[in-house]
């Protein structure tokens, strides 16, 4: 679960939630729904995230690279997302979380 994620790497900055939430620019109660699953964080806060905490979105979504073949797959989602709106982002963020709770229910 991309909350569990967020509050992993809050914990390990040893930071509170209002701390983190400052630096996403968000308010504390904002990022307590995202930790807990109920709120999915903006690409926006996903992208500050990524660059405030050195979090790679591979480690975030909690991707495998199995080979090279989707490498180049995953690199080309992650390189053509700069072209799409933040609502647009902000949809296949649902969608891929969605997609790998499935994927993680079915593998357990």
């Amino acid at each position: 679960m991309l909350g569990k994620k967020v509050k992993q790497i809050r914990i390990q900055r040893n930071m509170s939630q209002e701390e983190m939430a400052k630096e996403l620019g968000i308010n504390r109660n904002q990022l307590s729904r995202i930790e807990t699953g109920k709120s999915e964080p903006s690409a926006n806060v996903i992208k500050k995230l990524c660059i405030n905490c050195s979090v790679n979105l591979y480690d975030l979504f909690e991707i495998k690279r199995f080979d090279n073949v989707n490498e180049e797959k995953y690199n080309y989602i992650i390189d053509n997302c700069k072209y799409i709106s933040e609502k647009d982002l902000d949809f296949i963020i649902r969608i891929i979380t969605l997609m790998r709770d499935e994927y993680l229910k079915k593998n357990k």
